[in-house]
């Protein structure tokens, strides 16, 4: 991560993680896979239990952010003119995640666009704030909502194997 772009992540994960009902901070998208390019975008992804009040985060990204974009989920966009770099953040409830997962890797059901995209974030996304280990795999077996996508893909690496 660009040490510009970590300056500016790094306070407002901080300030995430001071809410009582944010359970992880987790950085998304190209940076979080390692694919990024120095045009990338910071992707955070807030994982809650209750919303973030739009006030808390208009006051934490100022007068020129994009706040409570709900075109695909609640989010803020926002841009730093200086060093470029531009931030999307977007809010997650733990219900409504886990009910993702759960629709793909235990009920088996698409959705046209979307049947494994969360699933695929959630597992190249990089923890920046997670105390109980819900975004991060931890060791054997994995806690968290990620213990469903984990378990998976390790059924999927032994299948593999076996086939070899």
């Amino acid at each position: 991560m660009p040490a510009d772009g970590w300056q500016l992540v790094q306070p407002l994960v901080q300030r995430f993680g001071e809410l009582p009902q944010v359970v992880a901070v987790a950085l998304g998208g190209s940076r979080g896979a390692d694919t990024d390019d120095e045009e990338s975008d910071f992707d955070l992804y807030v994982y809650t239990l209750g919303e973030i009040p739009v006030e808390f985060r208009q006051s934490l990204l100022g007068a020129g952010a994009e706040v409570d974009n709900r075109f695909w989920e609640p989010g803020d966009e926002w841009s730093e003119p200086s060093t470029r770099t531009r931030l999307d953040i977007m809010y997650r409830s733990l219900e409504w995640i886990e009910d993702q997962l759960d629709r793909v890797l235990v009920r088996q059901e698409a959705a046209i666009g979307y049947s494994t995209c969360f699933w695929y974030n959630i597992i190249h996304s990089q923890a920046l704030f997670d105390p109980q280990s819900l975004v991060s795999p931890t060791a054997e077996p994995c806690s968290g909502f990620l213990s469903r996508g984990a378990e998976a893909l390790h059924c999927e690496e032994k299948l593999a194997d076996s086939t070899e």
